[in-house]
């Protein structure tokens, strides 16, 4: 009887220390599209989306992504409106074949911009990170707006899989 009370403490511990790993607010996950409705949040995109359960680095889908010439990844209006306080925006973006450059643009709702230009991704497994704190420089973070993600080379046609986009501390 003892050893079952001591065994049902244990997991109790063991459960509210899970609890409170699980709480931390270090981390907000924006999308990791499970659902076919979880692409809407890229409705505004000219790049042709789908959920795909290739590549999938949370949950089982990613969101395949088909740029071309002038198609951006694109969000507008449909993101958490208040980043401030977070330090990363990251997403995992595996790219099919070779290596490609793109351009990140985040917009508030006053129409300030911050853009990384040039940020090179490489054919297989990437984590793109934009660094927030640099980005308040240039725009309203509690005001997020739009997001935006197109190829620098418009004669490249370029198939990755995006996945995992979250705020992190």
């Amino acid at each position: 009887m003892r050893a079952a009370m001591i065994a049902g403490v244990v997991v109790l511990c063991g459960a509210l220390v899970f609890a409170v790993e699980e709480a931390k607010p270090d981390r907000k996950l924006i999308n990791d599209f499970e659902l076919d409705t979880d692409k809407e949040m890229f409705a505004d995109s000219r790049a042709q989306i789908e959920l795909s359960t290739e590549h999938a680095t949370s949950g089982e889908h990613s969101l395949k992504v088909v740029w071309t010439k002038d198609s951006a990844l694109s969000a507008i209006g449909t993101l958490p409106e208040d980043w401030s306080g977070w330090k990363w925006l990251k997403f995992d973006l595996f790219i099919d074949g070779a290596d490609a450059n793109f351009t990140l643009r985040l917009k508030d709702k006053a129409r300030k911009g911050y853009d990384v230009w040039q940020y090179p991704v490489t054919g297989g497994t990437n984590t793109v990170t934009v660094n927030l704190e640099t980005a308040a420089a240039t725009i309203d973070l509690k005001q997020v707006f739009h997001f935006f993600v197109y190829l620098v080379d418009a004669e490249q046609t370029v198939t990755g899989y995006v996945d995992n986009m979250r705020l992190e501390k």
